[in-house]
C-alpha cells in the first residue's frame, strides 16, 4: 500500500470513529500514514498485518532497551 498524498509506504493503524462503521461492514478499515498522517482505509486482512508488524518492532526495541540496561 502507497500512500496517495506523499508516496511512502508505512501506515499505522487509525482510531476508529463512529463513521467508519460502514467501512468496516465492506472490510475496509482505517489507517494512516506514518509520514504525512492523511487518513485512508485498506483491507481488513492488511491492517491485522500491520498491526502484528507494530508489535513485532515494539518488542524488538523493547529488548534492545532491556540489552543496553544490562
Amino acid at each position: 500500500m502507497i500512500c496517495w498524498y506523499c508516496g511512502k509506504d508505512r501506515f499505522r493503524r487509525s482510531h476508529f470513529q463512529l463513521k467508519d462503521i460502514l467501512w468496516l461492514l465492506v472490510l475496509r478499515y482505517p489507517v494512516r500514514c506514518s509520514f504525512c498522517h492523511k487518513r485512508a482505509y485498506t483491507n481488513i486482512f492488511r491492517a491485522q498485518a500491520i498491526r502484528r508488524a507494530q508489535l513485532e518492532r515494539r518488542r524488538k526495541r523493547e529488548q534492545k532497551k532491556d540489552e543496553a540496561d544490562r
